[in-house]
């Protein structure tokens, strides 16, 4: 019922796209959000769920704007890769049952790490 909750939300506040949403959905590579969007998003989910999320590590898991273009590029020309994690839909649910969105909840269902070029 929460995944559903959580679903329903992120496609209408975010206008994402829901392919399979389920679980493993991951919120920037699957759906797209990142940068001021991502900060945008966590704030607002903090506040429709009642979840704190004042000492979530957004950068850990977001890619800004602006010149990553450039950046990627230049990671893909020297074989650069960066080991980011990822917040998956698994993560929110889990804050949400929790009230809190922060490293020891997303260890707690278990932390991704994807290898990106940015």
């Amino acid at each position: 019922m929460t995944n559903e909750i959580l679903s329903n939300y992120i496609l209408e506040t975010m206008a994402a796209e829901s392919k399979n949403f389920n679980d493993n959905t991951r919120i920037e590579m699957d759906l797209g959000i990142y940068g001021d969007d991502a900060n945008e998003f966590i704030i607002a989910f903090g506040r429709n769920f009642n979840v704190d999320v004042s000492n979530f590590l957004i950068d850990d898991y977001f890619r800004g704007e602006g010149i990553i273009i450039f950046e990627a590029i230049f990671r893909y020309i020297f074989q650069i890769k960066v080991k980011r994690k990822v917040l998956k839909a698994k993560h929110l649910v889990k804050a949400m049952q929790c009230g809190v969105l922060d490293e020891e909840v997303i260890n707690s269902v278990g932390l991704d790490y994807e290898e990106t070029w940015w």
